[in-house]
């Protein structure tokens, strides 16, 4: 480009930064995520059992994992447990998961499914079960004064 006293003037393209991800996830499957989050996701039959009245799917806690938690994040805190579908979700995914539950019968819930899938995960790799969620070193949930 020339200039009216003849100078020629560069024009320079901005160089970009690398960006940082927060995830792995590829463009379309980002773009699935962002925007049908919630299309395809139902909650399974024994979700549907529990009957609590504020409960989401363990499904839906995994894609939100998979879609918003950094990839070298390992830990997952649900400040309001309930059933322990946060819990359980992390666990499946290989993460640790914390839950705090004010409510002893949401609490002995959540130990229960946490059990559930402890001995489930257990038969699938052959190994026997050990006993209680108290000894799984992947995830805890309790009362914020006794959290396990």
């Amino acid at each position: 480009m020339t200039s009216k006293n003849g100078d020629t003037t560069v024009l320079k393209t901005p160089t970009r930064k690398p960006r940082r991800h927060c995830n792995t996830l590829d463009g379309k499957r980002w773009l699935q995520n962002s925007i049908s989050v919630w299309s395809d996701i139902r909650k399974t039959p024994e979700e549907a059992r529990l009957k609590h009245p504020a409960m989401f799917p363990q499904m839906l806690v995994e894609r939100l994992i998979e879609t918003f938690l950094p990839t070298d994040a390992n830990l997952v805190l649900d400040p309001f447990a309930g059933s322990g579908s946060t819990i359980l979700a992390a666990e499946a995914m290989g993460k640790k998961g914390i839950g705090l539950e004010l409510s002893p019968e949401y609490v002995s819930l959540a130990r229960s499914r946490l059990e559930k899938q402890a001995e489930v995960r257990g038969q699938e790799s052959g190994v026997r079960n050990q006993g209680s969620v108290d000894r799984n070193p992947k995830s805890s949930i309790g009362k914020p004064k006794n959290e396990i």
